[in-house]
């Protein structure tokens, strides 16, 4: 008897995973390759589908292997009701000291039936998804972008200046007072 209900159970759940992997889909991708710049933040999205699921899904996600790039979502799991889809939105951001490169990570979406207990661990759907970063320099005054444009325009300053200057002295004009 108590085997004959183990097997049951086990298979049971066998068939309920394999609807559940043929039964998620993830839609509108979010940007996947993206080039940012230091200290900026970009939001992105996507969905999560269930629309021929018979079950309600939980579903859990993360964005790994971009350290020290912060990733952060709006809530940290979600539940996809059964014959619905779910928009899951984040947030990356990118510290301003954070090096120059670019990143590879991914987006792992982790998704199983969320039905009570039966005393069986359910395996769930994972997804992977490639995200990859380019971090480029902010161009932020002193960040090392802007400093031709401003040494040009220094020296056209002093330039002006000093040709102020000379200009004066051949018109006889002194700058320092005459006592009187």
């Amino acid at each position: 008897m108590k085997l004959t209900l183990k097997i049951l159970i086990l298979f049971f759940s066998i068939l309920l995973n394999v609807q559940t992997a043929h039964a998620l889909a993830i839609a509108q991708p979010f940007p996947s390759n993206v080039t940012i710049k230091r200290g900026e933040s970009l939001p992105f999205s996507f969905q999560i589908q269930a629309l021929t699921s018979k079950e309600d899904q939980l579903c859990t996600y993360s964005l790994n292997g971009l350290t020290p790039l912060q990733i952060s979502f709006e809530k940290k799991e979600t539940i996809v009701e059964a014959g619905n889809k779910m928009n899951v939105f984040g947030t990356l951001e990118v510290p301003s000291n954070a090096p120059i490169k670019s990143y590879m990570g991914e987006l792992v979406i982790n998704c199983k039936p969320n039905i009570p207990s039966i005393g069986v661990s359910l395996v769930g759907q994972v997804t992977q998804f490639p995200f990859y970063v380019k971090v480029e320099r902010s161009e932020k005054a002193g960040d090392g972008k802007n400093f031709f444009p401003l040494l040009i325009f220094v020296l056209v300053l002093v330039v002006l200046l000093w040709l102020i200057k000379s200009r004066k002295k051949e018109l006889g004009f002194s700058s320092t007072k005459t006592p009187q």
